[in-house]
């Protein structure tokens, strides 16, 4: 089951790198809860309607970010991912580019609580692993 994970972790970006908001939701939980960085100081979203707040907003304020994932870990029913996340600002067209890790914890084929990290060892910390 873990390496179904692994994969479905890589399907996840591909749908995001994809804008398929559709295969995105197919690889998450009903009543998923993400946490991602930008939204870590005020909290996440919950569910499939969090998700496409969380989608709207950034889509809309970066509307060309790009995720490359450079290692996934397989802990079994959770993943840890390396990402590179890059892009510009819709508005400002100021550039960006990121390391981000994220962690995601798997249910029944699906991703039911996604957190993202700073840091590769706060992410390992998260999974009661250290570098």
């Amino acid at each position: 089951m873990s390496q179904e994970n692994v994969e479905l972790t890589r399907r996840g970006v591909q749908a995001f790198n994809d804008r398929d908001l559709d295969a995105l939701l197919a690889v998450l939980d009903d009543d998923v809860e993400i946490v991602p960085i930008l939204a870590a100081m005020e909290g996440g979203y919950r569910g499939h309607d969090g998700v496409r707040r969380w989608w709207a907003g950034l889509i809309g304020g970066f509307p060309d970010i790009d995720v490359q994932v450079f290692e996934v870990r397989d802990l079994g029913n959770v993943t840890v991912a390396a990402w590179r996340v890059s892009g510009r600002g819709a508005e400002s067209e100021t550039p960006f580019d990121a390391s981000v890790w994220q962690v995601h914890e798997w249910r029944g084929g699906k991703c039911f609580r996604w957190r993202a990290y700073p840091s590769k060892s706060e992410a390992l910390e998260a999974v009661g692993l250290s570098e």
